[in-house]
């Protein structure tokens, strides 16, 4: 858990940067692609607290939160926040645009689908164990297959099959 936990600290420190870059890119491009990240940074901070957690579950997590930041801009209580401290207004947004909403659940599943992806090629089979950073280094956690059969020696937990 360690391995994912540093590598989400690294992506979402990414992020930041990357988001508030693509703001500065022209019209509805750069909203877009600016949401998409906030939605994206939202689910690396929810898999920040939950690392265990099924990314399906992270994915609907991190879209409700941001369909509720957006929907809160329909209140006057990101501008007031904003008044006090005006880099607020970079996590709490300040208009409330209805195609955020959608961007904001298109983000969050694009990065559960991400991370759905790349824990599967991290957990697929025959990978070497640099690949597993939370596996335990024993036989029972690299069961043999074809091209590495078992020790005929090797006591089996399974009954003998017929011959």
């Amino acid at each position: 858990m360690l391995a994912r936990r540093l590598a989400l600290v690294v992506v979402a420190v990414a992020l930041v940067p990357v988001g508030l870059g693509a703001r500065l890119l022209p019209g509805a491009v750069g909203d877009v692609a600016g949401g998409l990240l906030y939605a994206a940074l939202l689910y690396v901070l929810c898999a920040l607290v939950a690392p265990r957690a099924r990314a399906l579950t992270l994915g609907v997590v991190a879209a409700a939160l941001g369909v509720g930041v957006e929907l809160l801009q329909l209140t006057g209580v990101p501008a007031a926040v904003a008044d006090v401290v005006p880099l607020a207004r970079y996590v709490l947004g300040s208009t409330f645009v209805v195609g955020d909403v959608a961007v904001a659940v298109v983000g969050a599943a694009l990065a559960a689908a991400t991370d759905a992806r790349v824990r599967r090629a991290r957990d697929a089979p025959g990978l070497p164990d640099e690949v597993h950073p939370d596996a335990a280094h024993s036989d029972a956690a690299h069961p043999p297959d074809a091209a590495h059969p078992p020790d005929a020696t090797a006591a089996s937990p399974y009954p003998p099959g017929p011959n």
